[in-house]
């Protein structure tokens, strides 16, 4: 690699940040908007594009064998198509330009297709409604018409007593963990079934 400089570059610097991981706080705005990280270092590392996997936290370490999450820029990013599945980003004129929308076409649990409309993911014409990726949000948040039935189709696969009395988890179970969590898929625009790591969509609570 070759060091580059990138004049009139514009970041932000905090003075009094507190976070879970050793006191940082922070973030690196991927957006589509021009502060960006990719907008910004683009006219000068071949264009806006960048791939960003991440692994799961307990796969990673200083170990060089071990893999750990790669973040691609500018022309490094360029797609191989083998072994790869697409689904369209999606305009949204009505909101912030920087947010990337996708066409979410269902879900699947337990290996069944869920009877969710077909329009509960759409954008309206006032630009609400659709699915964003963000990278910086903990939880996924769901139509409430898509949520119910997928707690429906946990409550018919997860054979444990489900726990009413959290204040904020509404599929909540209580119970040794086994081999009782039904698979998840997402289907997007593209026929694209993108199944779902457990942990993503499931995590312990606690003991009990």
């Amino acid at each position: 690699s070759s060091d580059s400089s990138a004049p009139g570059f514009t970041f932000g610097c905090g003075f009094s940040n507190q976070g879970e991981y050793g006191g940082a706080a922070g973030l690196v705005g991927m957006g589509q908007g021009p502060l960006s990280l990719p907008s910004q270092l683009g006219p000068r590392i071949g264009g806006k594009r960048f791939s960003y996997c991440l692994m799961k936290q307990q796969h990673t370490g200083p170990d060089p064998a071990t893999p750990s999450s790669t973040m691609l820029l500018g022309a490094a990013a360029d797609p191989v198509p083998q072994g790869m599945a697409f689904t369209p980003m999606v305009q949204n004129p009505s909101v912030v330009a920087s947010l990337y929308y996708i066409n979410v076409d269902g879900f699947s649990v337990d290996g069944r297709r869920l009877d969710i409309p077909a329009d509960t993911f759409s954008i309206n014409p006032q630009g609400a409604g659709g699915m964003i990726l963000d990278s910086g949000t903990t939880y996924t948040y769901l139509p409430s018409v898509a949520f119910t039935e997928i707690k429906k189709a946990f409550d018919a696969a997860i054979n444990l007593v489900e726990y009413k009395d959290h204040p904020f988890l509404p599929a909540c179970y209580s119970g040794p963990r086994s081999d009782v969590i039904p698979p998840v898929t997402l289907h997007l625009q593209g026929a694209v079934d993108l199944a779902l790591p457990e942990d993503n969509y499931f995590i312990r609570v606690d003991g009990n």
